[in-house]
């Protein structure tokens, strides 16, 4: 593992990269945000992301970066759980989108553990926190092994929440920047697709994918 001086936040703080390394991947994380920033496997960087922390700062496309608390859309920026409305903040029209303002993608996140092919990191979002209820400990995990790169989250909370913790990074197998993904053999083993509105807001219905464009439980491209 290698540990380099990333860049410099406005508020002062230091942003380091982490690099690990085996047989056949380099990995490169930041501990803001947790962006997976280059994933090199057979020479090839595989992940779309940005040489400078600044790009970082200026993006809007969350790429590469730890979602949370809660990935994906919620309508009108509230929830209702036990009885209690939660307003949230709003930060994609009307509607709060991955964590809000200020998600954990532009947080600097707690080393917990690290090894030479692994590390985990950790944020714990104090009750309140962009509207959720209860301070939330949650954890990510980045791994290699052999050929492959694991990620794993671990969420705990003081009182009942909502969470749906998630990573953001851009792929292409062939080199980011290389060529399109059209070519790609996708998998996908999954019986259903969640429908999702004009606002791309999930209605609740679930469509089976048998028959559509959305079937991807036999490899195509």
């Amino acid at each position: 593992m290698k540990k380099t001086v990333f860049g410099t936040l406005p508020s002062g703080e230091t942003v380091y990269e982490y690099t690990f390394q085996n047989n056949s991947i380099e990995l490169s994380v930041l501990d803001f945000g947790g962006i997976i920033r280059r994933f090199v496997v057979n020479g090839t960087d595989i992940v779309a992301g940005f040489d400078t922390l600044q790009d970082y700062l200026e993006d809007s496309s969350y790429q590469g970066a730890f979602i949370g608390r809660y990935g994906n859309r919620i309508k009108g920026s509230a929830f209702t759980l036990n009885g209690t409305k939660y307003n949230l903040s709003a930060n994609e029209g009307r509607h709060h989108l991955h964590g809000g303002k200020i998600g954990f993608n532009r947080k600097i996140l707690t080393v917990e553990s690290v090894t030479d092919t692994a590390i985990t990191f950790s944020y714990i979002s104090p009750d309140g926190e962009e509207g959720y209820p209860g301070t939330l400990k949650s954890t990510v995990t980045y791994a290699l092994s052999d050929n492959a790169l694991s990620l794993r989250y671990t969420a705990v909370s003081d009182k009942d929440t909502v969470v749906n913790l998630t990573n953001h990074a851009y792929y292409n197998l062939n080199g980011y920047g290389n060529s399109d993904i059209l070519s790609h053999i996708l998998t996908l083993y999954a019986n259903e697709v969640t429908e999702v509105d004009g606002e791309l807001i999930p209605t609740g219905n679930r469509i089976p994918v048998q028959n559509t464009v959305y079937d991807f439980n036999t490899p195509h491209t």
